[in-house]
């Protein structure tokens, strides 16, 4: 019985913690998956000349937001927030949203 507490007690001291206990989406992370959204984009998007990902600023210690700015190739200027956050507290995927973007 006392080595079934043991191997119990050091299977749950070597397990890592979950994402909503100690996880923070760390800067490196967020600014990968945000050039790679921006990258994405510009491909998806083939009317998109050049891009590029400001700095960033963390909201939270799940959600980072960055400036993106975009040129296209009718002249007008883009520039929007990249959200980057994890999908839920429970896990540390990240997913990458645009949100307010303007052209002029």
């Amino acid at each position: 019985m006392r080595r079934v507490a043991a191997l119990v007690l050091a299977l749950g001291v070597l397990m890592p913690a979950s994402a909503g206990a100690s996880g923070a989406l760390t800067y490196p992370k967020a600014r990968a998956k945000a050039r790679a959204a921006a990258a994405a984009r510009a491909r998806r998007q083939t009317n998109i000349t050049s891009w590029e990902v400001k700095r960033g600023f963390r909201f939270t210690s799940t959600k980072w937001v960055f400036v993106w700015y975009g040129q296209l190739s009718n002249g007008q200027g883009c520039a929007a927030q990249l959200v980057v956050r994890f999908a839920s507290t429970k896990t540390t995927k990240a997913v990458t949203y645009f949100r307010n973007e303007t052209c002029s």
